[in-house]
């Protein structure tokens, strides 16, 4: 019986360090599951993802800003150049020039000798002023061309 106690003894003593050697493996290996997911947590630590988030939204404003800055120089550059384009175009500017432009009592631009009867009154508009005259005479400098055909 002792030998079979012994054996018994041997059997609970191979028994138990198996145990203790697979508890052992299993607690190692949750071990580094847990480094692992502590790793993971660190990793996606949501102050890193808003620092990150954050030097991302400075990147972006940055761009954003020298965009609007390159956008409105070459709108001020059109603008100049059709702010310039435009005052060529202004009759105004024509008047600086030394035209003049005649209109009727009522404001209507005359452009031909032909909307004028004598002692009509009139104004000159200068680039500098206008003036108001009365017409004595008319004149065309060439008569109307004679659109009949001859035969």
């Amino acid at each position: 019986m002792s030998t079979l106690l012994h054996r018994a003894a041997q059997r609970v003593d191979d028994l138990a360090f198996r145990l203790e050697s697979s508890l052992t493996i299993q607690l190692r290996q949750q071990q580094r599951h847990v480094a692992s997911l502590t790793a993971d947590v660190l990793h996606h630590n949501p102050r890193h993802q808003l620092a990150h988030a954050r030097e991302n939204l400075q990147g972006c404003r940055t761009r954003i800003d020298h965009s609007i800055e390159r956008t409105l120089k070459r709108a001020a550059v059109r603008i100049g150049a059709l702010d310039g384009r435009l005052h060529s175009l202004s009759p105004l500017a024509v008047l600086d020039r030394g035209y003049a432009l005649v209109l009727t009592p009522e404001g209507a631009l005359i452009r031909s000798v032909a909307q004028l009867k004598s002692g009509q009154t009139i104004t000159t508009r200068l680039a500098d002023g206008a003036f108001v005259s009365r017409v004595e005479s008319t004149s065309p400098l060439n008569p109307a061309p004679d659109n009949t055909i001859k035969n």
